[in-house]
């Protein structure tokens, strides 16, 4: 299988969820709203001047001989039938007058919007790593991406969540914004061929 278009959709908003309290996001019984987009326009952090933007990536797929599958593809052999790979990239843009430490950002869950079953997050060894990690100075953007394999039930409608932790600021650079930070959420669907 391979991935035919990436098609942004907007998010109903009687189905927003509350962030689930995992890591250091946000305190017990926060009543933060959820800022939500779609996948490819920005959307701002409230209490920051950054900005979120989260796009999906085709990974091509090679049908072949797995000792011959060439660098930045992913061998039809491993899917098995699973679902079609793709790449979550997630770009901040600062806005701000202080670095962002890129590497609080992380992908909380790319959940199928009515099935809720989840994408499988997947390295391939053969495929260029994008961590998220290092300062956004003022003025830039800073990228990362995350590997996936989205099942055709997650692939007709979903919600990806990024997550931004707070904490002390660290050697490498300054915290998140200060106090609690909600998650990000943004959905979309994935056209599939033939479907």
């Amino acid at each position: 299988m391979t991935l035919a278009a990436c098609i942004a959709k907007d998010t109903d908003s009687s189905k927003k969820r509350t962030p689930a309290n995992v890591g250091v996001t946000e305190p017990p019984g926060s009543a933060l709203a959820v800022p939500t987009g779609v996948l490819g326009r920005p959307v701002a952090l409230p209490g920051s001047d950054l900005e979120v933007t989260t796009t999906l990536e085709p990974i091509p797929v090679f049908k072949g001989a797995q000792a011959s599958t060439p660098d930045e593809q992913v061998n039809a052999d491993t899917l098995k039938g699973v679902g079609l790979p793709v790449r979550v990239r997630i770009t901040v843009t600062n806005r701000g007058s202080a670095p962002f430490d890129l590497s609080r950002l992380f992908v909380r869950d790319f959940v199928g919007t009515t099935s809720g079953k989840s994408a499988i997050h997947t390295v391939w060894t053969n495929l260029r790593q994008e961590k998220l990690a290092g300062l956004v100075t003022p003025g830039s953007n800073g990228t990362g991406t995350d590997s996936y394999t989205v099942p055709p039930e997650v692939a007709d409608g979903f919600r990806i969540t990024i997550a931004v932790q707070h904490g002390p600021p660290g050697p490498a650079g300054p915290a998140a914004p200060v106090g609690p930070v909600p998650d990000v959420v943004v959905t979309g669907k994935l056209d599939l061929p033939n479907a």
